[in-house]
């Protein structure tokens, strides 16, 4: 599949954003951090197998062992033609989505409450999402060993997993600015 990637305005067009979008949001949030931090140790790792059941996240999780794990990913758009809106969680330009729910985990309830105080202050604009079904690599830290607290921070996709997938720059944006806030305080 040779797809050029295209900037269309303030929207990002290219194929494999799922998940090109997390391996940037994880690179860049490491830079703009650089020496500074939490004072904990920080770990992106980059997976594969996510989408046939978070396996090569489940074996990093057991090797890394966290206590926090930070889903990076994308998720449905609301305003996607086709997706019946029951399937679909966010609208594109409203900010990064604060993942809680899918088949695959719950969200630490502290972490939600933590993430969405930090966004309110900073003024990042989110929203929350949840999916009926599918999962997300938060949830292999969280099963893990003695299991992590985790949540998950996704930015809205449409036309997800075709050559074609869309997102707004401004959720991207977001999605890093959380990021850096969460891990740099």
């Amino acid at each position: 599949m040779d797809e050029p990637f295209l900037e269309m305005g303030d929207k990002f067009v290219s194929k494999a954003l799922d998940n090109r979008i997390a391996c940037w949001l994880g690179i860049e949030a490491i830079r703009h951090l650089g020496k500074k931090g939490r004072g904990a140790e920080i770990h992106v790792a980059f997976t594969t197998q996510e989408e046939v059941g978070l396996r090569v996240a489940r074996t990093s999780a057991y090797a890394i062992k966290p206590d926090i794990g930070l889903g990076i990913d994308v998720t449905l758009s609301c305003d996607t033609p086709g997706i019946p809106a029951k399937d679909a969680t966010t609208t594109q330009g409203k900010g990064f989505g604060l993942h809680v729910r899918d088949s695959s985990f719950i969200a630490d309830k502290g972490l939600v409450k933590d993430i969405e105080a930090l966004a309110i202050k900073k003024k990042i604009p989110y929203q929350r999402t949840m999916l009926a079904s599918g999962g997300q690599d938060g949830a292999a830290a969280q099963q893990a060993a003695a299991g992590a607290r985790a949540v998950g921070i996704t930015v809205g996709t449409r036309y997800i997993h075709t050559v074609t997938e869309m997102i707004e720059r401004d959720d991207l944006q977001a999605a890093l600015d959380i990021l850096v806030a969460y891990l740099g305080e």
